[in-house]
């Protein structure tokens, strides 16, 4: 839907900027006011809260923190070192829309369909050569997996599916080797707590999606990585660590 309402948009509006928002998010009404209008960056990424007391809020992100397991965190932190972003509220210019449709005929990456999906786009985008500006004066709020809830059945099997997704989807072979172990950990993680709540056959399930959607994976892998930069260092993407306690220490 994200995609058909982009598309839509591309041809019946002139534009230079699209604010992508969740139904659970809405932006402060001064948030472009704190826009940087220098047009040197491609993506905006403010700063988002849970409430609108600022006073009291706790930030929910400011940019998104990725690891070396394929995991991600929001950074609840604005002294955090981050190099993707939430799509729940983020401001992409129209030439960064339309380029990354021209090379991948789509914005967001169908396959995947909800969770992660701005994960792998952020890291198209950068595969590409776009820019991301993190600004502290543009805020915006956000309930948080509203709809879903954030422990629910569907939230987690599509966030654990999609996290391997987006492995096999835009990591460089030499990036998964390096990392493997990593990658394993958090794996054998996401199957003992899936089994603890869901039951052993959640995380089977997702095996099984995996391996059956195969070729179709290889195939869009194939695809995705073709349009990489020749100069472009995925390395660069990944946090230090491999995965950050809910505390914020990172290991």
């Amino acid at each position: 839907m994200n995609n058909k309402a982009i598309t839509y948009i591309l041809k019946k509006y002139y534009q230079d900027y699209i604010l992508l928002i969740n139904d659970d998010a809405w932006i402060h009404k001064d948030f472009f006011q704190g826009f940087p209008k220098d047009g040197k960056y491609d993506v905006y990424i403010p700063k988002i809260y849970i409430s609108e007391d600022l006073t009291k809020a706790k930030l929910s992100s400011f940019g998104v923190e990725y690891f070396k397991s394929g995991s991600v965190r929001n950074a609840n932190n604005i002294s955090l070192n981050t190099t993707l972003f939430s799509a729940s509220c983020v401001l992409v210019r129209a030439p960064f829309v339309k380029h990354v449709i021209n090379k991948y005929n789509y914005f967001f990456n169908p396959i995947l369909r909800s969770y992660y999906e701005d994960i792998e786009l952020g890291i198209r985008g950068l595969a590409i050569g776009a820019k991301y500006k993190k600004v502290t004066k543009m805020i915006a709020y956000h309930l948080g997996s509203f709809t879903s809830g954030k422990k629910s059945r569907y939230t987690i099997f599509m966030s654990y599916r999609n996290s391997l997704w987006v492995i096999v989807l835009c990591w460089p072979v030499k990036t998964i080797i390096s990392n493997i172990f990593n990658i394993i950990i958090v794996l054998m993680w996401s199957f003992i707590y899936s089994s603890y709540r869901f039951g052993a056959f959640f995380y089977i399930k997702i095996i099984y999606l995996t391996i059956i959607n195969t070729p179709l994976l290889v195939r869009e892998r194939k695809n995705i990585l073709s349009k990489y930069n020749s100069n472009f260092e995925f390395n660069r993407i990944l946090s230090r660590y491999k995965f950050r306690t809910r505390g914020g220490v990172g290991f």
